[in-house]
């Protein structure tokens, strides 16, 4: 359905009715919410879009989720800008978490949406949250590059997890000096996550500090 067409309908209130449904701003984007649970996404994402164009920002909000699930990180990033504007407050690590409420099948759009908003907008909760996810996959030389931005900026709960894949080196270590050189390294980075409030590094170094005393 060709929903641009059917913008001409609308009089000059903004108001317009089609086969039935209010496609006013407010009135597009609770249909879409309607066909969305009932399985139609691709009629929910065109009223989405309409709404948003409309100046709509819960609708906004609803089209990054859906552009982040297709992998259009760049036009979600888009979206997430006009809903910020009309002082929809949105931190730029929540929409990750939405993803990843909905199901595995939405990891990979969470990552993606993390990665896009740790490298564009330098924030520290994407960082951490993008290397905690890729620490559980496994891939921890890209979560230590992702944490250590954060950490470099002086975020705590990035340093906290640094300490942590640190950590993770250290117990594998076999060789004596490896496993020195990841035990100070885990040191380094709790303290500092300590020193910058992080309760949880707080325990660990005290963990940290009874280990190496012993």
């Amino acid at each position: 359905m060709a929903y641009e067409a059917k913008v001409a309908t609308f009089g000059p209130s903004g108001r317009g009715v089609v086969s039935g449904r209010d496609l006013t701003p407010d009135g597009a984007n609770e249909t879409a919410k309607l066909l969305f649970d009932q399985g139609d996404r691709k009629t929910a994402v065109a009223l989405w879009r309409l709404s948003a164009e409309c100046g709509d920002a819960a609708a906004a909000a609803n089209m990054l989720i859906e552009c982040c699930a297709d992998g259009r990180f760049d036009e979600a990033l888009g979206w997430w800008r006009q809903a910020t504007r009309k002082r929809l407050k949105i931190p730029p690590h929540e929409p990750g978490l939405r993803l990843r409420s909905m199901g595995p099948e939405r990891a990979g759009a969470a990552e993606g949406w993390w990665r896009i908003t740790a490298e564009k907008l330098s924030d520290d909760r994407s960082c951490e949250y993008l290397g905690i996810a890729l620490r559980e996959r496994g891939e921890e030389e890209e979560a230590g590059r992702w944490l250590r931005q954060g950490a470099e900026r002086g975020d705590a709960a990035c340093a906290r997890e640094l300490a942590a894949l640190a950590i993770l080196r250290m117990e594998r270590e076999t060789g004596p000096v490896k496993r020195a050189v990841a035990a100070q390294e885990a040191l380094q980075w709790t303290r500092r996550a300590a020193l910058g409030g992080d309760q949880r590094a707080q325990v660990m170094l005290n963990s940290l500090d009874a280990g190496s005393e012993s």
